[in-house]
């Protein structure tokens, strides 16, 4: 009876359906006139579940990861932030003059929710001085038949040559490149040996499954980021769907 309870409160649990709100933290440090700026928004789901809490867990360390340059590696939210402040006063003191205000801004949302999986968007904008600001997007995906386990790409992609060739295809298209023209003849693209390549940044969106090449990842920062759109339907057997 012990047994048969245990089982059927975890079965319970992993069918309750999860429910999150949006979070949001705002920092600021300002040396003089000049200020850097902290904005978080990202979403939480609520309950006391193991599930929830894992989610919860793996939202945190996406946040942190957003911070990630180099070899720098932070162990909390609250020592990136420091560590961010820090660099703004140190450089408002080699620079007093110096007009710029630094910015670092996520925005994660839920954007795509089913009873197996949950992808969360991450969009980081950030303005450290330089020629321009940086914009990065990132995807957490999110098997939840397995405990939440974070979806690498390597069981993500079922059929990993047949996406290959569906993303060139709409890649061609969107770029408008001609059928006979080899991509690196184009001259516009950063490749892969000279090959075309899959993104690093892959995930659900509603009713659809997204390909994100970011700034530099194929192309100059001029170009900015290309977004790969493909219907779900069309891509049964190809990438996992869960019970999407």
């Amino acid at each position: 009876m012990s047994l048969f309870y245990l089982s059927a409160c975890q079965n319970a649990e992993s069918t309750m359906p999860l429910s999150h709100e949006e979070k949001a933290e705002n920092f600021q440090e300002c040396v003089g006139e000049g200020c850097a700026k902290v904005d978080l928004t990202y979403p939480v789901f609520e309950g006391d579940t193991a599930l929830a809490k894992i989610i919860n867990q793996q939202i945190a360390e996406q946040n942190i990861q957003m911070w990630v340059t180099g070899d720098q590696q932070y162990d909390g939210m609250e020592k990136a932030v420091a560590s961010f402040f820090d660099g703004y006063k140190s450089f408002r003191t080699d620079f007093p003059d110096a007009p710029q205000e630094w910015t670092f801004e996520t925005v994660a949302k839920v954007t795509h929710q089913s009873d197996s999986l949950v992808s969360i968007r991450f969009e980081n904008f950030s303005y450290l001085g330089g020629a321009h600001p940086n914009t990065v997007v990132l995807y957490l995906n999110l098997d939840l038949s397995e405990n939440a386990d974070v979806l690498v790409h390597e069981k993500m992609l079922i059929d990993r040559e047949k996406l290959l060739r569906l993303a060139e295809d709409k890649f061609r298209e969107h770029h408008e490149v001609e059928p006979e023209i080899h991509l690196e003849e184009d001259g516009r693209f950063f490749l892969d040996e000279g090959e075309f390549f899959l993104p690093a940044t892959m995930g659900y969106e509603d009713d659809e499954f997204v390909l994100l090449y970011n700034s530099y990842e194929i192309g100059p920062y001029a170009m900015g980021r290309t977004e790969l759109r493909f219907p779900l339907e069309e891509l049964e057997g190809v990438v996992y769907l869960g019970g999407a």
